[in-house]
């Protein structure tokens, strides 16, 4: 939406997740905030569900909003979640900012994602995300 001659001297950044992963930590956290707007709605479905109807969501998929209209990545770094302190030291020292270390807030308890995938659900990941999955190197053993 921004003209290109505007957004060019900025540098742009973006943090993505594991499609897989991000999947589970989103279902989880919903089922557990009753102020969710999506609360009532995600704890009458399974996850099964879920990856269909999360799916749908435009901004469910990183490219979507990484990406201009033609596909092409319009952020100078990307970092990932699961590199989340290293990746921002980097952001900082590019961005001449103080660096802190960053705290982990609305953690949940550990979830072992691989507990709600069976090979039918993992590959349904791979088919609805395969933009995000190809753009951002990302596999289910991530």
């Amino acid at each position: 939406i921004m003209p290109k001659a505007i957004l060019d001297p900025y540098f742009k950044f973006a943090f993505i997740r594991n499609p897989w992963k991000r999947l589970v930590s989103e279902f989880e956290f919903i089922k557990r905030t009753p102020d969710h707007g999506r609360f009532k709605k995600v704890n009458k479905i399974s996850f099964d569900e879920y990856i269909v109807y999360q799916s749908k969501r435009g901004d469910a998929h990183m490219v979507n909003m990484l990406c201009d209209k033609n596909g092409i990545l319009q952020m100078d770094f990307i970092g990932r979640f699961e590199n989340l302190q290293e990746d921002w030291n980097y952001v900082c020292s590019k961005l001449n900012i103080e660096n802190k270390q960053l705290a982990h807030r609305k953690r949940g308890d550990k979830i072992d994602y691989s507990q709600y995938y069976n090979q039918k659900n993992k590959d349904l990941v791979s088919k609805l995300w395969s933009k995000d999955i190809e753009t951002f190197n990302y596999s289910y053993e991530d």
